[in-house]
């Protein structure tokens, strides 16, 4: 039978915490930049303030931010989020909507025959997919 032995733990005083903190030298993280790294770097615009759907560049240009989802600016809109309400308490809403996994929603239905309707497509068939 085998017992757990742990060392003795002494705590540190103030003192040997300080000398600790004094003597420790971070080490780097990367390598440093090259000159023309450095450069390099120094041409790249950024966001000067605060972030949203058209912001600011160090530049002074006024840019589109299509990195974010809310690149339009409607999120803070009211009335497009009463409608999303709206469409969220009529529709529901689910991680995924195959029609074979949670069965098919009346708008789905309308979605899909339109490109029939208008004889277009007659053979048209449209698949539930983030991925097509």
């Amino acid at each position: 039978m085998s017992r757990n032995i742990r060392p003795e733990h002494r705590r540190l005083t103030l003192q040997e915490i300080e000398e600790l903190v004094d003597e420790w030298t971070p080490e780097p993280l990367g390598v440093p930049l090259t000159p023309e790294e450095q450069s390099d770097l120094a041409s790249v615009p950024m966001v000067s303030g605060p972030n949203g759907p058209r912001p600011k560049l160090n530049t002074g240009k006024q840019v589109l931010n299509l990195a974010s989802f809310n690149f339009t600016g409607l999120a803070g809109n009211e009335t497009i989020k009463e409608r999303a309400i709206e469409t969220l308490r009529k529709y529901g809403v689910g991680s995924c909507g195959p029609p074979s996994f949670y069965g098919t929603v009346g708008m789905s239905v309308a979605l899909h025959r339109i490109p029939r309707r208008r004889n277009e497509h007659p053979q048209t068939y449209t698949w539930t997919s983030s991925v097509t």
